[in-house]
């Protein structure tokens, strides 16, 4: 996408990963693909990260790409892919726009050009629309993109010419505590796969006399059951727990007047977290059109 961007608007493309040694192959293929210049943040230092501890440096290393590469000059787009294969949470792009403090139009599908600007067309809960940014810098995240440019030999050999470019921690000036493991707000005690906790049974009865009293003693089952204390969603692994105390908050969107519904959703997991930690739930209704 940022190679077809460039035939609208000419300029240098940089590629940023953040990784162990080996993903210079990946930078290469880039390099191949039409990408300028690469740089790889490698530091053992960096390792076990999650997300707010892998955006932190990324982020610092934009910063240097602004300064050494770009001299400075503010006119320029950040172009990421929505998530990555392996953690597949989509957090890091929107957290590496907060760090910078800029705008982020996210799971972007396609783009026009109107008067010099970008136009973006992008998926959301209500269908998709088409958004502009009001200035640059800027961040858009890639949903979709179904046009792979071909690597020639020549761009090939051009590539595995070139120096990819190392940066470490502290060549992006990094805070040690907001990297790695001790820089990570989460850790990952406990991976599983869960377990099918609900069955479902289908029965065909034409006789409604009988359906209403089936009906009568399911509801029944179902009140008994629910009289019985459950065990906790969540729990601690053994030998563990919680660093975190105080209130657990929601951030309730307001849309055109309404609730998201997803706001509903994470107020019942909130609370379900809350009970666990001994801690209050709070929310805060936000959106453009909210008056109280």
């Amino acid at each position: 996408m940022a190679v077809q961007m460039r035939e609208q608007q000419p300029g240098k493309i940089v590629t940023l990963t953040m990784g162990p040694p080996f993903a210079e192959e990946v930078l290469k293929y880039a390099l191949s693909i039409g990408v300028d210049e690469a740089i790889l943040l490698t530091d053992r230092k960096l390792g076990g990260a999650d997300t707010p501890a892998t955006a932190y440096p990324l982020a610092q290393a934009i910063r240097k790409i602004e300064t050494d590469i770009f001299k400075g000059d503010k006119d320029y787009v950040i172009i990421a892919g929505m998530q990555s294969v392996d953690g597949d949470t989509a957090q890091v792009p929107p957290q590496i726009a907060e760090e910078l403090k800029l705008p982020h139009v996210a799971y972007v599908t396609s783009y026009s050009t109107e008067d010099g600007n970008f136009k973006f067309d992008r998926i959301t809960r209500r269908g998709s629309e088409t958004i502009m940014a009001a200035s640059k810098p800027y961040m858009i995240t890639v949903t979709e993109w179904t046009e792979p440019l071909f690597p020639s030999f020549s761009r090939t050999r051009w590539a595995n010419s070139q120096q990819i470019i190392q940066w470490d921690a502290d060549a992006v000036n990094c805070d040690s505590t907001r990297i790695g493991l001790a820089g990570s707000k989460t850790n990952v005690v406990k991976i599983f796969s869960p377990k099918e906790v609900s069955k479902k049974q289908v029965v065909f009865e034409n006789d409604l006399n009988k359906l209403v009293e089936m009906v009568k003693e399911a509801f029944h089952e179902k009140e008994e059951s629910e009289e019985k204390e459950e065990a906790p969603k969540y729990q601690f692994a053994e030998g563990t727990k919680s660093s975190y105390s105080g209130e657990i908050w929601v951030f309730a969107e307001q849309e055109k007047g309404e609730l998201n519904t997803a706001c509903f959703e994470l107020l019942g997991k909130a609370t379900e977290l809350a009970k666990i930690l001994g801690e209050k739930v709070g929310a805060v209704l936000v959106g453009h059109d909210v008056k109280n």
